[in-house]
């Protein structure tokens, strides 16, 4: 479990898993590039106050897990950390600056709040190293029998659906030569025939 973090006049526990990627997913953050990414962003979260738990920089994207102030929103701290990181990485490497003369990273940033879970998170973003291909492959599958047993029992809430509205339509509107016992049976709309049937009956009462 992480320890509260205590400022002067707060006291928090404040977390963000952050993704953001180079402009048009360009697989720009390899060799030299990657390894000076990773060396930058920290130091920069340092610099703000914020405290790095894990991060992971693959070729075409960043995985930042950090606790942070409450005196920074998210959105500001994402635009720190990409345009610090930016400038000085495209000023150290001028094959960034040719590939895109403007911003290293695209706007678009993942937020994902995290509660107590820190362990799984930072066990994810472990396994989203560039080079460990078989840790992601598995969190890959485990992520589709999750998502194949949710819909599964999605299927069946689905079919316990249907039989009970089938069973409610057939109480509501019987065949023809059955009557329903059902107390709404009488809220039902009549049929052209049985209109023509309660008008002569209603009729003979008369006479």
């Amino acid at each position: 479990m992480r320890e509260i973090r205590r400022d002067r006049h707060t006291v928090s526990l404040l977390t963000d898993h952050m993704v953001f990627s180079p402009k048009f997913r360009g697989k720009v953050l390899v060799g030299e590039v990657g390894e000076s990414c990773e060396r930058v962003i920290k130091r920069i979260c340092k610099e703000l106050g914020v405290e790095v738990i894990d991060i992971a920089v693959g070729e075409d994207h960043v995985h930042l897990f950090v606790q942070y102030p409450p005196k920074y929103s998210l959105s500001k701290l994402a635009m720190m950390v990409k345009g610090r990181s930016s400038k000085e990485l495209r000023k150290r490497f001028p094959s960034l600056v040719e590939w895109c003369p403007n911003a290293l990273w695209a706007p678009s940033v993942y937020h994902g709040s995290v509660g107590q879970g820190f362990e799984v998170v930072e066990k994810y973003i472990r396994n989203q190293g560039g080079r460990n291909v078989k840790g992601r492959l598995e969190a890959l599958e485990k992520a589709r029998e999750q998502i194949e047993r949710r819909r599964g029992e999605g299927k069946e809430e689905k079919r316990g659906e249907t039989k009970v509205r089938a069973r409610h339509r057939s109480t509501l509107h019987p065949p023809e030569g059955k009557r329903s016992t059902n107390k709404t049976d009488k809220y039902r709309k009549l049929t052209p025939k049985e209109h023509q049937e309660e008008r002569k009956r209603k009729r003979n009462t008369k006479d």
